[in-house]
């Protein structure tokens, strides 16, 4: 009996062409097209796999699209037979939406470079991290991740450490602190677009580190993580100096990108200058009207942090068209209300495209915000046991409830919560 989201002949067609009739598993690539029994015939081996479910009940659930959503183009990734059949295999729970997601946009990214008769040299992404015996974060931990992951978790469950050790590929500094009692071991796998493994051994001693099964004194080019922390002062954020440390990035290129920001037309920065002592004048939309202000002690509350959010999206998105670039977001929406979190992760979401999102929180408000494209982890036992949080019976804990897949985020909230309102997409 025919399913009635399955790709049409046509859709199947675009599918296959705009990912070159290749496997899309990026380190695959397999020709699934070519020459067949005779000088008429083409053989052809490759399959058009639904990233959500064709039906009810099929791997990685339907997340909620309509019929026609489901069979559209948007939906499927072009994979050779082995790893069609393979991303389907136990739900899919192995490979969840936004992995997929991240192979065909980085597939067909590749392709689109290809065609135009140049060597692809672009963006790639971060596959997975494994963490064993990190202080603070006793347990072997694996995460797989997607386009976007939203990592939940009370205070002091390791949301931090996390986001330090992501960082810490790239700045070994960081992870120093981890394997004071202990010898910690961190083993990451990104591509760029090829894929890289890397394994860091942190002592009491020092650090030892293998890039692709090579002992190296330090990592020459891995991915680059733009990490925002938890709580940044006003005074932080009051001059270019000031963001300039924060986020890594040359002075000059912070007033580069504030610029470019008061030009894209769903910022809140309307017009900015900088005067000789790095401070920073704006003229900015603040909840419906348009207000001048310097940044530091006198501008209205969250203001600083919000254009430090701005900032930190839009150097990821430039950096991402060099490398591998992951947002990491430690719990920086912890100090906005609750409405305001759900507008800010809805506001934020179409100006992701092409980087990878790790945000870190322990607000359900965050989790009404994230649509079914985001994989969730839960750090420190289930997402019912976590304040604030009722766990319901469209979003589904696999296994230990260590790792899920958002379907259909639905998230009520204990009497006494204040509740958002309509604003974002997966709302109560």
């Amino acid at each position: 009996m025919t399913r009635s989201a399955d790709f049409s002949p046509k859709t199947r067609r675009i599918i296959a062409q705009r990912a070159g009739y290749q496997c899309s598993e990026p380190t695959c690539r397999q020709p699934t097209i070519g020459p067949g029994a005779t000088s008429e015939q083409v053989a052809e081996t490759g399959m058009a796999s639904h990233i959500f479910s064709a039906a009810e009940g099929g791997p990685r659930t339907t997340g909620g699209l309509t019929v026609e959503q489901r069979s559209a183009a948007d939906n499927g990734i072009w994979l050779c037979y082995t790893h069609g059949k393979l991303v389907d295999t136990n739900a899919g729970n192995a490979y969840p939406v936004s992995l997929l997601q991240a192979w065909k946009r980085l597939h067909e990214a590749r392709i689109r470079t290809e065609l135009g008769g140049h060597r692809y040299s672009g963006a790639g992404f971060v596959e997975s991290i494994t963490i064993e015996n990190a202080f603070g974060l006793n347990e072997v931990r694996e995460l797989k991740f997607g386009a976007r992951h939203v990592v939940v978790g009370r205070n002091e469950s390791g949301k931090t450490i996390l986001t330090n050790l992501l960082s810490g590929i790239a700045r070994p500094e960081l992870l120093l602190s981890y394997g004071k009692f202990n010898d910690m071991k961190l083993r990451a796998r990104w591509f760029d677009p090829d894929p890289h493994n890397v394994e860091i051994l942190v002592r009491p001693e020092g650090i030892s580190q293998t890039l692709d099964g090579r002992a190296v004194p330090y990592i020459p080019r891995p991915f680059r993580t733009v990490a925002v922390p938890h709580f940044v002062g006003p005074e932080v954020v009051a001059n270019v100096q000031g963001i300039s440390r924060l986020l890594g990035l040359d002075a000059v290129a912070v007033r580069g990108l504030l610029e470019d920001l008061a030009n894209e037309p769903d910022c809140i920065i309307r017009d900015v200058s900088v005067n000789h002592d790095g401070l920073i004048e704006l003229s900015v939309d603040w909840f419906g009207a348009t207000r001048q202000c310097r940044l530091g002690e006198s501008a209205p509350s969250n203001l600083g942090a919000t254009v430090l959010l701005e900032l930190a999206v839009a150097y990821a998105r430039q950096q991402a068209t060099a490398e591998p670039t992951m947002l990491l977001l430690d719990d920086f929406l912890a100090g906005y209300h609750g409405q305001a979190q759900v507008d800010i992760i809805d506001r934020l979401r179409n100006r992701l495209d092409g980087i990878q999102v790790v945000v870190t929180t322990h607000s359900p408000f965050v989790v009404a915000g994230c649509g079914p494209d985001w994989i969730l982890t839960v750090l420190g036992g289930t997402l019912s046991q976590i304040q604030g949080f009722r766990l319901l019976t469209d979003l589904h804990e696999s296994g230990s409830g260590s790792q899920v897949e958002v379907t259909v985020v639905t998230v009520r909230w204990r009497r006494g919560t204040r509740r958002p309102g309509p604003a974002g997409t997966a709302c109560v």
